[in-house]
Parts: structure tokens; C-alpha cells; sequence
């Protein structure tokens, strides 16, 4: 017996057909029966109708728009199979006049394909497509795949309708939670089909899909056939966007189109976007119709991209330039400034770095005139001087300053400087035996370093930009024995008072 069968239920509607029109009206579970494989409208005044299989699992659900009182709403499209079926209903008695039809089409429900009762894939070290389909109103698909090897894994789906999504996520063998690694949203023509991740050899993960053949919120119309793949490649896979002639400049711009409602606010974003080589930028376009305070951002539904980002005018002249947002809290880019109409791009960056996923959004406010309100511009604040360190000059490989390790292998330089745009600091240590070596930068707040490590030859080893605390550096190595560099400065050469 199902977990809603073994609640009781207020009223029972036996077996429905045609247009039905409930008459007694309470608030609480109604159990009702199709007999042949159905297409459901409901038409509802009241607070919310919630509706479920007899598994108890959620189906269909709408509400009224505001806190209080009963108003008209639909549910179209609910395509079930014949079967049982339970929804709760929900109104204010103080509010109006509740009611609530049910106007039952027999329709051809397409047949349950190979994976609706075996959705493990196994284990996927090269690509693998599957054909199948959402045929019922509540049919979220579900699979689970392996990785075969170390590498760049590509989840697509193959669909005309205009909104489908999938997440993608592990499962604690211990708490049973989920813990999510991504989400793709594709929202009539905005956003992407597609996500990649790098994903290590062995781990297995689940995907959850779904979608829409509408974007009524109240039409309930199952996705019907679609395709997934799942590719595992060496190189991550340019976005969308990149297109035939990449969007990595003004004249090849992905364009943003901003949305506006009743009260001048308006919102446009890219999903689903990456930075496929360490090289790789992205520009954007968007148009404002009048003067505006505009809020620009990159993020992550999952990740902290660490980017940067240019803010141009329709000459290609800069008007601002972020790295990190404006707490300095995440790595991602944050632009707030007030502009006239006109057209403007955007460049981001990943600074050098492969980024697998990242969004940008577009959103503000329109205000009244033809130009900007710009702020004032405070004084600039006396920066006091920032002296060289003991350890200077250290600007290169032959004077580097030896760090000795102890007994313990631990060794440090404290009380460090950047002091110019042009200091650069050389580190070297030796090690006695093969070890596995961990290199941190720390300090004062706000300082972003990069470290770079070099053999005894000066070749470079390897080298990171923000993998320890906040914007400093960290590094970990399994080296041989042997005498080794180290060198750290900052990102675009700024001072830093101490680390």
C-alpha cells in the first residue's frame, strides 16, 4: 500500500471522464481514478491544489500570486496514465466563493522507454547517447553513470521544447544527501543544453532532467522524446556561444537582451558558459533604452569562478574594470555603475585559467533623464609607503633567499614585502629526500599573490594564483630530492604591506 493510501483522504471521486465539477467542496485530500490514459485541466478558485501519484510523489502544483484570499488559477495539460491519483485543495473560507472543475480528455500517452526501470548507464570512458522520454505530467528522469577515466565529462540534451533542465550530483554513502555539482537551464533560446566538468576516474554520479513543452507555469505538458549524451574528453569543449566565429571579440559579442517590467527594472544573463583554454575571453553586448543604474556579475550556481571583467562603451572605450566582487568575498566580478542609453560590451576573463561553468548577468534599474547620475568621486586616501623587506634585493633566481627546513621539514620567510609594481620575490629550499611539499602565501588582508615553483635548472615546475586562504596563494608537490625555487608576486603587480 502506497504512503498516501494509507492517509485518509477527505472526499473520494471515484472514476472521472468528460468535465467534472466538484461539488463538495473541503479543504483537504480528494482521491480520484482515470480509467483510460488522460489529459487533465483543472480550474481552480482558491489558495493551492497540489497534486500527486499514488506513490505519493508531487505531480503538478499552483497557487494564487499573493499572502491572502482565494482567486481563480489553472493546472492544464496534467498528462496522466490510467490509474489513482490524490491532489489537496486548499481555499479561505473568508474569501469568496471556492470552486473547482476537472475537465478529463482521453490522450495517447507515449510508452515508457528502455530506461524508466534500469537507469544506470555503467561506466562511460568515452561517449554515450541515449534516446528516451518524459511521457507523463511528473516524470523527472533520473540516471546514474561512472566515470572511466580522469577527465572533461559533457552532459547534453537533445530537445526542441523551450525549457528543460538537469542537475547533476553525488550521493553521501553515509547521510544519503545529495551534494550538487552543477545545474543547466535552457529558458526559450536563453541559456545552454550543455555542462561540463572535470570529473575524476571512478566516481559516480546522478542526473536529474526535465523539461516542458510550454513556459506557462501553469501548463503542465510533458517533454515528450529527447536525446542525452554523455561525452568524456581530454579538453573541455567550448560553450555555446563560441559559435563559428567565437564571441571573443567586440564585432563577434554574444548579444544580452534585457527584459523590462512596469517599474523600469529589467534583467538579461548568458548561462552555461566557460572559458575552454587558458586564453579564452568572452564578449557580451547589451543595449540600454534609457539612462540606468546597471549591476553586472559573474557567478556560479555551484562554483566561486575566480574572473574579471571590462565594462566598455559602443568605441570600445573602458568604462570599468572589476576582479573581485565588491565585498571581496568571492572570486567573481561585480560592476555597479550608472550609464546613459546607448550600447555597451562586457569582456570576462577567467585570468588565465580553465573554468568550466560561469554565468553572467545583466540587471538594474532604468531612471528618469538622458544622463547618468554619476556619483561623487571621493579623495583618494593617503597609501602609506610600503619599505622593502629584509630579505630584498631577492628579484631573481641569484639572489634568492634560502629558506632552511627544519628537522620537522618546515621552514618560513615572514615579515615580506611587495613593495613596487616591479618587486618580485625568489625564494630557494633544498630537500635532503623525495617529500611531498606544500607552499603557502599568507598575510594582510586584501593581498592576492601568485606563486611559481622551479627546479634546480630554473624550469618551471608549476605555478597558482588563489588556492589558499581568501586571494592567496597555495600550492602542493610531490618533489625528488634536490634544491628548488620559489617565486611570488601579485596579481597586476600590486603592493602588498605584508605576508
Amino acid at each position: 500500500m502506497s504512503a498516501l493510501e494509507e492517509m485518509t483522504y477527505d472526499v473520494d471521486l471515484g472514476t472521472v471522464s468528460g468535465e467534472v465539477t466538484v461539488d463538495e467542496l473541503v479543504q483537504g485530500r480528494y482521491k480520484f481514478t482515470v480509467a483510460n490514459d488522460s489529459s487533465i485541466d483543472f480550474s481552480v478558485n482558491g489558495y493551492c491544489l497540489d497534486i500527486y501519484n499514488e506513490n505519493g510523489d508531487g505531480i503538478a502544483y499552483n497557487s494564487v500570486s499573493g499572502e491572502w484570499g482565494n482567486e481563480n488559477f489553472s493546472l492544464n495539460n496534467v498528462t496522466l496514465k490510467a490509474g489513482t491519483y490524490y491532489f489537496y485543495y486548499e481555499f479561505d473560507a473568508d474569501f469568496g466563493i471556492p470552486s473547482l472543475t476537472l475537465d478529463v480528455t482521453d490522450t495517447s500517452v507515449l510508452a515508457d522507454d528502455d530506461y524508466e526501470n534500469n537507469d544506470d548507464l555503467g561506466v562511460i570512458s568515452d561517449s554515450k547517447t541515449i534516446s528516451a522520454n518524459i511521457n507523463v505530467t511528473g516524470d523527472d528522469d533520473v540516471y546514474s553513470f561512472t566515470t572511466g577515466k580522469d577527465g572533461y565529462v559533457t552532459l547534453s540534451i537533445g530537445t526542441d521544447v523551450p525549457f528543460c533542465e538537469f542537475s547533476i550530483y553525488t550521493i553521501d554513502p553515509e547521510t544519503g544527501y545529495e551534494n550538487y555539482k552543477g545545474r543547466v537551464q535552457y529558458y526559450d533560446g536563453i541559456g545552454s543544453k550543455s555542462i561540463s566538468f572535470y570529473l575524476e576516474a571512478g566516481m559516480t554520479y546522478n542526473v536529474d532532467l526535465c523539461g516542458a513543452t510550454s513556459l506557462e507555469y501553469a501548463d503542465f505538458a510533458p517533454m515528450g522524446e529527447y536525446t542525452f549524451s554523455i561525452n568524456v574528453t581530454d579538453t573541455l569543449p567550448a560553450d555555446c556561444n563560441e559559435g563559428e566565429n567565437g564571441n571573443d571579440s567586440l564585432e563577434n559579442a554574444t548579444a544580452i537582451v534585457l527584459n523590462s517590467d512596469s517599474y523600469g527594472n529589467f534583467n538579461g544573463y548568458a548561462l552555461g558558459m566557460n572559458f575552454h583554454t587558458a586564453n579564452d575571453v568572452d564578449y557580451y553586448k547589451f543595449t540600454l533604452d534609457s539612462s540606468a543604474e546597471i549591476y553586472i556579475e559573474t557567478w556560479s550556481e555551484f562554483l566561486d569562478p575566480d574572473t574579471e571583467m571590462w565594462l566598455y562603451d559602443a568605441q570600445g572605450n573602458e568604462i570599468a574594470y572589476n576582479d573581485d566582487d565588491s565585498d571581496g568575498e568571492y572570486k567573481s566580478a561585480y560592476i555597479v555603475t550608472n550609464l546613459a542609453a546607448g550600447d555597451y560590451y562586457v569582456m570576462v576573463s577567467g585570468k588565465g585559467k580553465i573554468i568550466t561553468d560561469y554565468m553572467l548577468d545583466v540587471s538594474g534599474n532604468y531612471t528618469t533623464g538622458d544622463t547618468p547620475d554619476v556619483p561623487d568621486v571621493p579623495d583618494t586616501p593617503d597609501v602609506p609607503e610600503i619599505v622593502e623587506d629584509a630579505c630584498e634585493p631577492n628579484d631573481d633566481f641569484a639572489n634568492a633567499q634560502e629558506i632552511v627546513l627544519d628537522e620537522d621539514g618546515f621552514g618560513i620567510a615572514e615579515d615580506l614585502t611587495i613593495h613596487s609594481a616591479e618587486d618580485e620575490d625568489y625564494f630557494k629550499f633544498t630537500l635532503d629526500e623525495d617529500s611531498q611539499v606544500t607552499l603557502t602565501t599568507f598575510g594582510s588582508e586584501g593581498g592576492d599573490t601568485n606563486i611559481t615553483l622551479y627546479d634546480e635548472d630554473f624550469s618551471q615546475i608549476d605555478e597558482d594564483d588563489d588556492s589558499g586562504d581568501n586571494l592567496y596563494s597555495s600550492l602542493t608537490k610531490a618533489l625528488e630530492a634536490g634544491t628548488y625555487y620559489v617565486k611570488v608576486d601579485t596579481f597586476e603587480d600590486a603592493p602588498l604591506d605584508n605576508y
